[in-house]
């Protein structure tokens, strides 16, 4: 948050000020490969064994924090209200939606 978002805010107006109302915002988009790569992605997810793996060809990705833990990172995005994307945390975005039906319910995708 200190390192990469925080800078960023005053481009992220300057981003939402521009153009379309309805946009990417490229500084949310610059910033999600840096947050993958660091392993801060989908910090909601719960850890592993809290849930029983039903399909093992899914692959897992989140740090698989606690409650407690993932407690104080909202927190921490919380201050930045944009910030929540950037690490995939965002409320029922189509990704984390996924991440969430495809971990309880071991859905598997099928072609065709």
């Amino acid at each position: 948050m200190d390192a990469e978002v925080r800078p960023r805010v005053e481009d992220y107006h300057r981003d939402q000020k521009t153009g379309d109302r309805w946009k990417v915002i490229e500084v949310i988009e610059a910033l999600k490969p840096k947050a993958r790569e660091a392993g801060l992605w989908n910090l909601f997810m719960p850890p592993g064994g809290a849930l029983q793996h039903v399909d093992e060809s899914f692959p897992f990705e989140g740090e698989q924090l606690t409650n407690l833990e993932y407690a104080l990172c909202a927190e921490e995005m919380g201050r930045i209200h944009w910030s929540s994307e950037v690490f995939n945390c965002s409320a029922l975005t189509p990704a984390t939606w996924k991440c969430c039906i495809v971990t309880a319910r071991g859905i598997r995708r099928t072609s065709g």
